[in-house]
C-alpha cells in the first residue's frame, strides 16, 4: 500500500473550511486505498484527517513524540502508532513511511516539516509557496498571503510586497493569527498574512531568498525554481 504524509496543524484554524478540507483529504485518501501518515495527534486538523479516514475504513499511521503520549494527545483509534524520541526522528520516520506529501493549513511546525523534505531545496520550496499564494490556491479561496492585485497570474508579487518598506506590519495588530500590512503614512490596510507568510521576512535564510526573488531580473530564476518543485 502507498502512503501519503499529511502535514497540518494541531489546531482547528480560524475558518471551519479548514476542518472540512482536512476531513475531505482523509476520506479521499482512504477511498483511493492510500494510507495516511501523520503526526499522531487526535486534535485539530490532525484529528480531522485521521477520523475521516478511519470512518471509511482507511489505514492511518501516526508518528508521535513519546512525551506527547504522556499528555494524552495521541490518537488511540488508528491503525498503528509509532513513538519516537525527538522531532528529527519523527520527520525522518514520516518521510521513510510515505511516498508523497500533502500540506494542509498549519503554523511554523508544518512549514518546518515541508522544508525538511529531502527532494526540495530551500529556493524551490520558497518559490513553490510564493507561487501558490499568488495563484490563489489557498483553501476555500482565503486571502491571507495573497499579496497581489493580479490574483491567478504567476508572479513574484508575494516577495515584492512582503519586503516593501513603505508598508509596516504592526507587531500587536495580529488577530487570531492573521497579520495586517498597513501603509506607513496613511495607516490603511493593504494585505493580510499568516505566521507562515511572515517567516519569509523574519528568518534570515528565507528573507535572503525573498530578496532574490523580489528583484526585477529574477523572474526566470523564480519560475525555474517553482517548476523544479
Amino acid at each position: 500500500m502507498q502512503h501519503i504524509a499529511v502535514f497540518c496543524g494541531a489546531s482547528s484554524g480560524q475558518d471551519p473550511i479548514y476542518m472540512e478540507a482536512a476531513r475531505n483529504v482523509g476520506r479521499t485518501l482512504a477511498h483511493r486505498g492510500i494510507g495516511v501518515v501523520y503526526g499522531g495527534g487526535h486534535v485539530g486538523l490532525m484529528g480531522a484527517v485521521t477520523d475521516a479516514a478511519m470512518e471509511v475504513g482507511g489505514t492511518v499511521v501516526g508518528v508521535i513524540l513519546t512525551f506527547m503520549t504522556d499528555k494524552e494527545l495521541a490518537h488511540d483509534r488508528i491503525t498503528e502508532l509509532v513513538m519516537v524520541r525527538d522531532m528529527r526522528e519523527r520527520k525522518m520516520v514520516m518521510h521513510e513511511l510515505s511516498q508523497a506529501v500533502i500540506a494542509l493549513p498549519g503554523g511554523f511546525g508544518t512549514m518546518d516539516e515541508l522544508f525538511e523534505l529531502p527532494t526540495l531545496s530551500a529556493p524551490e520550496m520558497t518559490a513553490l509557496i510564493g507561487g501558490l499564494r499568488v495563484l490563489d490556491a489557498n483553501t476555500g479561496g482565503s486571502k491571507p498571503g495573497v499579496f497581489t492585485d493580479r490574483s491567478g497570474q504567476l508572479s513574484s508579487d508575494l516577495f515584492i510586497h512582503l519586503l516593501d518598506r513603505s508598508m509596516v506590519w504592526p507587531p500587536k495588530a495580529a488577530e487570531e493569527g492573521i497579520y495586517g500590512s498597513h501603509h506607513r503614512k496613511t495607516g490603511d490596510l493593504k494585505w493580510t498574512a499568516t505566521r507562515v507568510d511572515m517567516v519569509f521576512d523574519s528568518n534570515s535564510q528565507l528573507r535572503a531568498l525573498s530578496e532574490v526573488f523580489a528583484q526585477s531580473d529574477a523572474k526566470e530564476k523564480f519560475v525555474k525554481d517553482l517548476m523544479a518543485a
